[in-house]
């Protein structure tokens, strides 16, 4: 590579999405490289990262042209087009920095590996990782056996508001779904860490496209021996983010977002009360953005300086080892879910076949629309669903599936216009922050095309958070009023519009559900982790809760669609045995293991007023964090600002004038002084406990025939299950999961 040795390298940029603007960072950043090339299939996007990122570089669509404009290329493309440009990149002379996955299977990586070794040019593996300090750190932690010899491992982790994309989605594009994405990192680590990984059993839940939830469990081979482990990664939910290595004296957790340390535990179980942080400041190394830290080594290893520190070699066994998980695989048995197939069976039918040729459905990508399409998925018909998004970000779960689906915005008008072009029906599940605008686009639509069903899904919100006492006597006849909650308001602004549409000849069903509970919903997940950080109090004097699991809430929209009556006639959809909040609360309380403090509502409340207080007055003082000249020079001159704040706080914390504000935000506490300091209960938890109605669904079976078939006890064992698979559930049960996978592992 001598040739190189002294000139300015030129790196050229194959594929412009999200993850080129990283490396465009880093790029940016290193004396004696520049981008001087971008290829993209899509001119726009490849011009938008020039002017924002890369103003010397050329734009091309054509790969062959770049070959004169550059000396190596990071290749950033979709998964399944990475070999064939990687070889060909080669081919021209050029070094190649190719993201993960190398290549979709060990055969295409394999050739990439000959392509690198004829023309005598670099291959490198975007495995980032390796440039993660915490990877090293938790190497040098097992190699040292700080916390014992490992025993066994868990790695949960998921991919969350990514900005993904439709071909993130294709089985033909991408190879696969979130083990593909992932799995790379994960296995990379776990060798590293432990020895050679060998898959001995895999399950995803893809339903004909690309998994969202992958199960792998998977053995390494150290020098002491064999160590069993699980890894469980998922797109369709926000999930514990962690590797854990169990030790005979402890363990180990790596946070892939906490790249600059790791966390030991000393005891197991009970006796696991002393941790400690090690950091990559006590080897004193540079703290900064991995992106960089790769390029640099690329760069170093171009001009012969260095040694790549994640050659095409090392990747080709994390490829080895997906395409393992593949060949292997097995469908993922949903527990929660397995209680639903007797309910559908029963009301099989109620939207005889044929009724409508497509159902156009907003929201799909939603809580409640996931779990439409998957309900619908389970009698084999989604053959009459058309799914709306606002984006891909979202729409994991759904995607499982080979659908009809188009992205669009529900405020543009003739967006929504061509995705209802066709349909016969529209479920509106769509919610956004202009929910009332986005509503009277739909209708106009649906006007406009001549779709007289049209089943909403409003909220019993509409009252108000808490809802107040008058709704018990009236139930759905109580006048809206304004309440002055934005989301309320808004979904009442969006109800009217319905309601008046139903005057025009709309066969329009208005449901109001209140608390949607069960796997994946806020009302379930939300409260178990506001739980385990002690953010929720039961409110002694508190109100009424009422239920619909998010089963029977999709039934009620099947029931919806089948009517011939309750048109313009505003529905509660509710199970029809309200209980206390306090009982509520306090049963997901159990399935931690935990007590909840109990408060009046006087007390809470004020709690949550004097936190809000402490954040106000403990912010106040930043004022002069922000105008000194460490912060100021800190934010001009590094670009990789989030990855190093703590040198600016470091700085700051010197400071005489600072280091007081500093010292407070640090213990918690400041001049405002709240009566319960350490209690942090959050305000709309305690507020929804303040309801003071119990809603009737009396009306809805009247009109349109829908009786709630979900107890509380049974929606809580369901939605129990899906705790258990995404780590949300206390240590006694996480402990039986690890025994049973422990065994799993041993038979396989």
């Amino acid at each position: 590579m001598r040739e190189l040795q002294n000139k300015e390298i030129r790196i050229a940029l194959v594929g412009c999405g999200a993850i080129a603007h990283s490396h465009a960072q880093a790029i940016a950043q290193i004396a004696g490289a520049r981008c001087t090339a971008l290829f993209d299939l899509n001119a726009g996007r490849a011009d938008h990262l020039r002017r924002t990122l890369c103003p010397d570089a050329a734009v091309f669509t054509d790969l062959d042209k770049i070959f004169a404009h550059a000396d190596a290329a990071i290749v950033a493309v979709p998964n399944v087009h990475h070999a064939a440009l990687s070889v060909k990149l080669l081919g021209a002379g050029l070094h190649v920095l190719c993201e993960k996955p190398l290549a979709i299977n060990s055969a295409e990586a394999s050739e990439m590996i000959e392509a690198s070794e004829r023309a005598g040019r670099l291959l490198a593996c975007g495995l980032i990782r390796r440039f993660f300090h915490s990877t090293a750190l938790a190497t040098d932690a097992l190699r040292r056996g700080l916390v014992g010899a490992p025993v066994s491992f868990e790695v949960r982790e998921s991919v969350w508001n990514w900005p993904l994309n439709r071909a993130t989605f294709d089985p033909a594009s991408a190879g696969g779904g979130v083990m593909i994405d992932l799995g790379p990192h994960i296995f990379d680590q776990l060798a590293a860490w432990l020895g050679p990984v060998e898959v001995t059993g895999y399950e995803d839940d893809s339903r004909g496209s690309v998994e969202a939830f992958a199960h792998a469990r998977v053995s390494c081979q150290t020098d002491a021996g064999r160590v069993p482990g699980v890894v469980l990664l998922s797109r369709a939910y926000r999930s514990v983010n962690r590797a854990r290595i169990f030790c005979t004296d402890g363990y180990i957790d790596v946070d892939p977002h906490a790249r600059e340390e790791i966390k030991l535990t000393f005891g197991r179980g009970a006796e696991a009360t002393e941790n400690f942080h090690a950091t990559a400041h006590a080897d004193n190394a540079a703290p900064g953005d991995p992106f960089l830290r790769q390029l640099q080594n690329f760069v170093g290893a171009i001009r012969g300086e260095t040694k790549l520190v994640a050659p095409a070699q090392v990747a080709l066994p994390t490829v080895t080892a997906i395409e393992a998980c593949y060949r292997m695989r097995q469908t993922l048995p949903e527990r929660w879910n397995q209680g639903a197939a007797a309910s559908l069976a029963s009301v099989a039918g109620r939207v005889e076949p044929g009724k409508y040729q497509k159902i156009l459905v907003t929201g799909a990508g939603g809580l409640i629309g996931s779990r439409l399409v998957e309900m619908w998925a389970e009698q084999g018909r989604l053959g009459e669903l058309r799914c709306m998004v606002r984006s891909y970000r979202t729409a994991a779960r759904i995607m499982r599936y080979p659908l009809d689906v188009v992205e669009a915005d529900l405020t543009d008008a003739a967006a929504v216009r061509r995705a209802a072009e066709g349909c016969d029906a529209i479920v509106h599940l769509g919610v956004g922050v202009k929910a009332s605008r986005e509503t009277e686009t739909l209708l106009a639509a649906a006007r406009a095309l001549g779709i007289r069903r049209f089943v909403h899904m409003s909220s019993a919100a509409v009252y108000g958070r808490g809802l107040p006492l008058r709704i018990e006597a009236a139930q759905e006849a109580s006048p809206l009023v304004k309440t002055g909650e934005p989301y309320a308001d808004e979904k009442a602004k969006a109800e009217r519009a319905v309601l008046r549409e139903c005057a025009r000849g709309l066969e329009a069903v208005v449901l109001r559900p209140h608390i949607v509970y069960g796997p994946y919903l806020r009302w379930s997940a939300e409260l178990m982790e506001l739980l385990a950080q002690g953010q929720v109090c039961v409110v002694e004097d508190g109100g009424w809760c009422n239920l619909i699991h998010v089963d029977d809430l999709v039934e009620s929209v099947r029931y919806a669609l089948a009517t011939d009556k309750g048109f313009g006639k505003p529905l509660f959809v509710t199970d029809g045995e309200p209980i206390r909040w306090s009982e509520y609360i306090e049963a997901h309380a159990e399935l931690l293991g935990i007590e909840v403090p109990r408060r009046t509502s006087a007390e809470a409340l004020q709690v949550a007023h004097d936190w809000r207080s402490w954040v106000r007055a403990s912010v106040r003082p930043l004022g002069a964090v922000v105008r000194s000249g460490e912060f100021r020079s800190f934010v001009l001159e590094s670009p990789a600002a989030r990855a190093t704040l703590f040198r600016a706080y470091s700085a700051l914390s010197e400071k005489k004038s600072v280091r007081p504000y500093l010292e407070k935000l640090k213990a918690g506490a400041s001049g405002a002084g709240a009566t319960r300091a350490s209690e942090k209960f959050d305000e709309n938890w305690t507020l929804l406990q303040l309801s003071e109605s119990r809603l009737s669904p009396a009306r809805i079976e009247s009109e349109i025939g829908f009786r709630p078939r979900i107890g509380f006890a049974e929606g809580l064992r369901r939605t129990a299950m899906w705790f258990a698979a995404y780590g949300l559930v206390p240590s006694a049960a996480g402990d039986e999961l690890q025994r049973e996978e422990a065994n799993l592992v041993a038979a396989g």
